[in-house]
């Protein structure tokens, strides 16, 4: 009886990919994530982002695989990195332009 309630106290309350989804930081990263897809003026959900950042991954690796006739482990990491980055570097430049709109459109001095 005794070791079951050691194993019970040791054992995770969630495993697996809930745990990590659970987990405060990653809260965090994906309120981070639509709080940047928000600055932006448009309306992009988390999954329309997810998805644009795989397929601009997949279609830059086939490119790269087709294109430059080099190994497949360089065409899909050069494929993930331009998945991720790119994506980022247009909502970054997306809520930029709306910040800087605001501050024109802005009705009394900022001073």
């Amino acid at each position: 009886m005794n070791t079951s309630r050691s194993s019970a106290a040791l054992k995770p309350e969630r495993e697996g990919i809930l745990a990590v989804i659970q987990e405060p930081a990653t809260i965090d990263r994906v309120q981070g994530v639509i709080r940047e897809l928000a600055s932006t003026g448009r309306v992009i959900s988390v999954g329309q982002y997810a998805l644009a950042c795989i397929g601009l991954a997949a279609l830059s690796a086939l490119s790269l695989a087709l294109f430059l006739r080099i190994g497949i482990l360089p065409c899909l990491l050069l494929g993930a990195l331009i998945g991720s980055a790119f994506p980022h570097m247009v909502i970054a430049e997306w809520s930029s332009d709306v910040s800087l709109l605001s501050l024109r459109c802005s009705p009394r001095p900022l001073i």
